[in-house]
């Protein structure tokens, strides 16, 4: 019997895309936008798939792990998935939202790296996203007592779960915006466009 498709091993580094949220700002989901014949859901599998072995997707039912806390942000939503996976200790899960369609594999690469030297969960300074999430049983076993003390949760506070700590990409900050309403859209747009 083969490998089920939502294990992941001790040695892996999973990506997990998210994109279930309302795109309310936007005013049309933003996983379906497309740039350079892409949707950003696919380009952000793409994106993880250079530095990831497996890439799975989160949020409604048509992903691999759906968010069974709709609507209450990303936080309860990586909840969410942590319970519906089977992860062994030390796998490395990189976390991505669907609207950062600027972000690289080089970028992706250097928060990778950076978890790897300190041997730790991290994120970004400057925007928390792109993170990677060192799982540990211990850790989910702290996320879950947060969770049953607080009826919301935040992404910060989960990170914490995981001793994760922030580190600093300067050279990737433009790599970093996220994709929030038409205006930010449009600049993607702009910038792709001279490029």
């Amino acid at each position: 019997m083969g490998l089920d498709r939502r294990e992941i091993l001790s040695h892996e580094t999973a990506g997990l895309v998210l994109c279930g949220g309302k795109s309310s700002r936007m005013g049309r989901d933003k996983s379906r936008l497309t740039l350079n014949g892409l949707t950003l859901l696919d380009a952000t599998r793409q994106t993880l798939s250079g530095v990831c072995e497996m890439v799975y997707t989160l949020g409604k039912t048509d992903c691999d792990f759906t968010d069974l806390y709709e609507d209450k942000g990303p936080a309860m939503a990586l909840f969410s998935m942590l319970g519906q996976a089977r992860i062994q200790d030390g796998a490395r899960l990189l976390v991505m939202p669907v609207d950062m369609p600027l972000c690289t594999v080089s970028c992706l690469q250097a928060i990778l790296q950076e978890s790897r030297q300190r041997e730790t969960s991290v994120y970004t300074s400057d925007a928390i996203m792109p993170l990677v999430i060192c799982y540990s049983q211990q850790g989910m076993n702290i996320l879950k007592q947060c969770v049953e003390d607080q009826s919301s949760l935040s992404l910060r506070r989960l990170l914490n779960c995981f001793g994760c700590e922030a580190v600093d990409l300067p050279q990737f900050t433009d790599e970093l915006m996220n994709v929030n309403n038409p205006d930010d859209w449009q600049k993607v747009l702009d910038r792709k466009g001279s490029e």
